[in-house]
């Protein structure tokens, strides 16, 4: 997330883009970011375009839908991974997510591309220990390969490191993971203290 945009804008952002408490239906209203960042004389689009990624990686594969507590379930995991994200922000990803999933019945969001995880590792006091983390994403035309540089904040793989894994898989010094672990590793990074993935 940009330095300039703290909790309360991109709380402001978020709630504008889905319509939270002003709307029955979640919506996806790029334009009233816009209006909103034009306002504050920044693009908000990208950050509220990563709180959704956040949200929409959220793995909620053990709880039944619907249920009383998928609300409740998802929002904390939501807070683990995005620790940045207002209460209020949470409730409107997670009244967004749990639209699509009861209501238009979408296993993910329709233009949400093919994401891939990987980690470099390092050795600390004996353990193994996620210390990077790359994220392919693919939409059947294009490739973006990127690096997280902060929550939130992925910058383009300059350096190639996911491309020559690929071309060289047995000098690769990155590994896949899971979505849940990239999430486990945002977390790391907004505590600043990395130690081995719990799952």
């Amino acid at each position: 997330m940009s330095a300039e945009i703290g909790p309360a804008l991109l709380t402001e952002a978020i709630v504008a883009y889905t319509g939270h408490g002003a709307s029955k239906m979640p919506r996806e209203d790029r334009d009233a970011v816009a209006l909103l960042g034009q306002v504050h004389r920044v693009d908000l689009m990208p950050a509220v375009e990563s709180a959704l990624a956040a949200a929409e990686a959220v793995d909620m594969s053990d709880v039944p839908l619907p249920s009383e507590t998928a609300g409740e379930t998802f929002r904390s995991r939501l807070a683990a991974a995005r620790p940045d994200l207002t209460t209020e922000a949470r409730a409107a990803l997670a009244d967004t997510w749990l639209f699509r999933r009861l209501w238009l019945d979408l296993p993910a969001q329709v233009e949400n591309p093919r994401v891939q995880y990987f980690a470099r590792f390092g050795i600390e006091d004996g353990e193994r220990v996620p210390w990077a983390l790359y994220r392919r994403v693919r939409d059947g035309e294009s490739v973006v390969d990127s690096v997280l540089k902060d929550v939130g904040e992925w910058r383009a793989d300059r350096n190639r490191v996911i491309w020559s894994s690929t071309v060289n898989p047995l000098e690769a010094d990155i590994e896949p993971i899971s979505a849940r672990q990239a999430l486990e590793f945002e977390q790391m990074v907004a505590e600043r203290r990395y130690r081995p993935f719990s799952t």
